[in-house]
């Protein structure tokens, strides 16, 4: 959602290609999409309190997985990939 919600107003209407992968012991997703690759914040944690009303998707995504990286495959495209490492003897 931060790919559409944070997204310049000419590339609203843009397309995102998604891309899944699979290893032994990993699971990846990878959002490319027209703009400049991300550069996050050195941001504490979000505000738990229930004042805030943002700031929670950074915090959420590097809880969720083992690896993200955000990067430009090509002038004019931005990618973020997301990688979660698995234990192949407990996937069903």
């Amino acid at each position: 959602t931060n790919i559409i919600c944070h997204a310049p107003e000419h590339v609203k209407n843009a397309p995102i290609t998604v891309a899944f992968t699979r290893t032994a012991d990993t699971i990846g997703v990878e959002l490319i999409y027209e703009g400049i690759p991300f550069v996050p914040p050195d941001t504490p944690a979000p505000d738990f309190s229930g004042t805030s009303e943002g700031g929670f998707g950074l915090f959420i995504i590097k809880s969720s997985v083992n690896q993200v990286d955000y990067y430009s495959p090509m002038p004019g495209l931005a990618s973020i990939r997301l990688v979660k490492n698995i234990d192949p003897d407990h996937v069903q």
